[in-house]
């Protein structure tokens, strides 16, 4: 069973202080968000019936941008869809470093665009269904800032692949949530749109916290100022340290060994300029 605790938890403290009520103080500027494998049992997701990860711990920065780095198939979008509290999984536990009135925005691979409403509708879904007002001006930038307005009263059934995917980030954008988990969120876009939207990203992300699947390395450095690698069957967490570089990451990926030496130049050059905070 997932076990979903909502604490205030200190960067590096314990984790067994009691769960905090909801209150409208700000959050402390070190409390994190973590998802533990507290035993040396198989850790097992109920619709999988395999173990998934070796035991260990992945702590999430408050406010900082989180990139979750693996081959196919390794758990990445299962690690996220765990720290969204969607999965039913033995074995773990998840602490959020906020009260229980913290507000997560999901992006998942698919769109999954409601067909029918037009794309200015898909983006503000959420505050409908939550029955507050639409935001229609920050509706219309984030259509603008995605290179959509002329198409905001469009079906998505007119749209491409990479039109829907751009629908799908703003949807998500659109909340301003707390925790933003964004899963491959530019495969289906070209390369210069991929940077706009990158740029994007980490404009809207700045201050909050982030936490981004990809399989492309340069992505993970462009916006992530921690990497997590997943490694190996099941998969085992690794926390990469700050100034890791582009041939490292490929090293890792490719053999499970750290390149040596280490470059003394960090491939961090090409990041947003609000994402350069290493």
């Amino acid at each position: 069973m997932l076990t979903r605790a909502i604490r205030s938890v200190p960067e590096g403290g314990s984790s067994s202080a009691p769960a905090s009520r909801a209150t409208d103080v700000a959050e402390p500027p070190g409390a994190v968000t973590t998802l533990e494998f507290r035993t040396d049992e198989a850790i097992r997701a109920r619709h999988y019936g395999a173990r998934l990860f070796a035991p260990g711990r992945l702590t999430i920065a408050h406010g900082r941008r989180t990139a979750i780095l693996g081959p196919s198939g390794s758990g990445k979008s299962t690690l996220l869809r765990a720290l969204a509290g969607l999965l039913d999984i033995t074995g773990w536990a998840i602490e959020h470093g906020r009260d229980g009135h913290a507000r997560i925005a999901l992006m998942e691979q698919s769109a999954s665009l409601l067909p029918w409403l037009d794309v200015a509708g898909n983006i503000s879904i959420g505050a409908r269904l939550r029955g507050v007002p639409i935001n229609h001006r920050r509706r219309d930038e984030l259509l603008r800032r995605i290179g959509l307005s002329e198409v905001a009263a469009a079906p998505p059934e007119t749209l491409s692949g990479g039109m829907r995917q751009r629908v799908s980030l703003a949807r998500a954008l659109y909340e301003q949530a707390d925790l933003l988990l964004l899963d491959e969120p530019f495969t289906s876009l070209d390369a210069i749109t991929r940077r706009r939207m990158q740029d994007l990203v980490a404009a809207e992300s700045t201050g909050r916290t982030l936490v981004i699947v990809t399989h492309d390395p340069d992505e993970a450095l462009r916006l992530g100022e921690r990497i997590v690698l997943l490694e190996g069957t099941p998969a085992r967490i690794v926390t990469l340290e700050p100034g890791v570089t582009l041939d490292d990451l490929w090293q890792r990926m490719l053999t499970g060994e750290p390149a040596s030496p280490a470059s003394p130049r960090a491939h961090h050059a090409d990041r947003p300029q609000s994402a350069a905070r290493l």
